[in-house]
């Protein structure tokens, strides 16, 4: 019997692929994160070959969501070196 394949790693190829067709940039933007990762099951299911990649647009989209978020709090807190033209 043949030994057991080693799971590939992410292809560009494949990912190009993937986000120009099955879940271009402003789809992934919009959609929750429990529909992205509704939509990459189904694609894994449809289109195996497209698995790693799959996974790499959900945690991109999720660490780039958490980062505005850390960003928006940051924002929004009073500095603490801050004065008001208004005092």
């Amino acid at each position: 019997p043949a030994p057991p394949q080693a799971p590939r790693g992410a292809c560009i190829r494949d990912y190009s692929e993937l986000i120009s067709t099955l879940l271009p940039c402003p789809v992934v933007r919009m959609a929750d994160m429990a529909e992205l990762r509704r939509r990459a099951d189904e694609i894994n299911l449809t289109h195996p070959r497209f698995r790693e990649e799959t996974a790499l647009v959900v945690s991109l989209e999720q660490r780039r969501r958490h980062r505005l978020q850390r960003n928006a709090l940051r924002l929004a807190q009073p500095h603490a070196g801050s004065f008001s033209v208004h005092a």
